[in-house]
This record gives C-alpha cells, sequence and structure tokens, in this order.
C-alpha cells in the first residue's frame, strides 16, 4: 500500500473524528446551557422591567449591554461545566465505527495494527439534531428578554427628575411677597 495514500486516509477519518466531536461538543454545551439560561431569562425580564420603572432616564443601550453580558457569563459557566462531558477525537472514532458497522477497523488502524480504510463519500456518526429541543429554550429566553425591554411601563412618580414641588407655606409667602 502507498504510505501516502495511507496518511491521507489516517487524516481523513481524523479530520471526520474531530468534526464529530466537535459537534457532539457543542450539543452538550447547548444542553448544558438551555435550562440556566431560561431562568436567567425569567429574573432578567422582570429585573428589566423593574429597572425602566425605577430608572427611566437609563439608556437602553445599558440595558443591553447588561443583558449581552449576562448571557456571556452564563455561555462561559455553561461552557466550563459542560467540558466535563465532552468528547474526544478518538471516542468520536468509536462513535463513527459503530454507527457505520465498520468492525473496529478504525480502532484497530488508530492502534497501528490495521490499515486506515479508505474514506468512504459519507460518514455516519448515528448523530441527529432534534431541532425543537435545540431552539426552543435560546428562543424562549430571546423573547422574554425582548419583552422585558419593549413592554411599555409606566414610570414611578417618584422616579423622574422632576423638580420637587414646593411646600404650600412657601407658596403662600411667594404670594403675599408678590402682593407687596
Amino acid at each position: 500500500m502507498n504510505p501516502g495514500s495511507e496518511n491521507a486516509n489516517r487524516d481523513h477519518w481524523q479530520s471526520q473524528a474531530a468534526a464529530v466531536a466537535r459537534r457532539v461538543n457543542f450539543a452538550w454545551w447547548l444542553e448544558t446551557l438551555s435550562a440556566p439560561l431560561l431562568v436567567t431569562a425569567v429574573l432578567g425580564a422582570a429585573g428589566l422591567l423593574v429597572l425602566r420603572r425605577e430608572f427611566p432616564q437609563l439608556a437602553p443601550e445599558w440595558f443591553a449591554t447588561g443583558i449581552g453580558g449576562m448571557v456571556l457569563v452564563m455561555a462561559l459557566a455553561s461552557w466550563a461545566r459542560a467540558r466535563r462531558k465532552f468528547e474526544k477525537p478518538e471516542q468520536s472514532l468509536v462513535r463513527i465505527e459503530a454507527a457505520m458497522r465498520l468492525r473496529n477497523s478504525l480502532s484497530a488502524a488508530r492502534a497501528g495494527v490495521a490499515p486506515w480504510p479508505a474514506p468512504l463519500v459519507t460518514v455516519d456518526a448515528g448523530l441527529a439534531w432534534h431541532w425543537p429541543r435545540l431552539l426552543v429554550p435560546p428562543l424562549g429566553a430571546l423573547a422574554l428578554l425582548a419583552a422585558g425591554l419593549l413592554i411599555p411601563v409606566t414610570v414611578r412618580a417618584g422616579a423622574v427628575n422632576a423638580p420637587p414641588e414646593q411646600p404650600q407655606a412657601w407658596k403662600k409667602l411667594t404670594t403675599e411677597l408678590d402682593h407687596l
């Protein structure tokens, strides 16, 4: 067998395994992120409504920056938590050979016992995205946060920077001085 084609076969299967590992790891991260994201979105939407009522002078950009920072911190924390479950490319090779019924040919080739099999046109890892489960939590969180930003709120009476009303005695004194 040509050593160049052997290296090409190895590179092909290892790149396929790395792609499957990235896909599995992304799914683990999304699953770890979904529940905290929804809980935080509910609390964040309520907090936005309160902040908008109590501090109407704050610009919407501050709210958007706060939301973005909160989501970024949550995404990083979820990534760190999901990292324990991440799959390595070596594990993805086993996943591919099990799904495609390759009879341990990839594991044997990786161990150096057998040659790498020729690349196939389609590589099936036995994975499929479950789109409703994937999209509902982030879209729900986005809808909740948008509601917190866009629902009209009545500004609290004391929250507006209006000049304070003068006491009745001052008004009476001012009127009398003007009269004199």
